[in-house]
């Protein structure tokens, strides 16, 4: 198996970029949650906002560790990590737009108030965002994972 330096370099990098972002991310949830007076309140600004911001950071760090994985991947598994990189691609652009649309779109004076603004922008059953989030991380994340699975197998990463 061919590993090029530069798939091992975005590989560590983007490994690396993608543990900062989640260790931040779970950071501020932290704060974040601490910071409520009740489970049902929803965590508020700045640290919501932050929130957002590294969930957009991170997709492309995610999606950049599953093309270096794909391009680790031995010849019998580079059709199935191809399709892992597919669905993580998925989930990435579907996350992006998701949390862009939350963080921008919902602030706006043209979309807030609205009757209908409860249907569309809140992480609260039913809405828009929050069935999209879902078809993101409990649909296509998992199947991105299915798919890479057997590129750890019988590796030196496996043992």
């Amino acid at each position: 198996m061919k590993f090029t330096e530069t798939a091992r370099s975005l590989g560590i990098f983007s490994a690396a970029a993608t543990v900062v972002l989640l260790v931040a991310y779970a950071v501020t949830l932290a704060v974040g949650l601490a910071s409520l007076e009740s489970p049902r309140q929803p965590i508020g600004d700045p640290m919501f906002t932050i929130l957002e911001v590294l969930i957009i950071a991170m997709m492309p760090a995610i999606v950049a560790l599953m093309v270096a994985a794909h391009a680790w991947a031995p010849m019998r598994a580079k059709t199935l990590t191809l399709t892992s990189v597919v669905f993580m691609g998925l989930l990435a652009g579907l996350t992006c737009v998701v949390h862009f649309c939350v963080l921008t779109l919902s602030r706006q004076p043209e979309f807030a108030g609205r009757p209908w603004e409860s249907l569309v922008f809140p992480f609260t059953w039913p809405s828009v965002v929050y069935a999209l989030d879902i078809l993101a991380w409990d649909i296509f994340f998992p199947l991105s994972m299915l798919f890479a699975a057997p590129v750890f197998s019988r590796s030196r990463l496996a043992a």
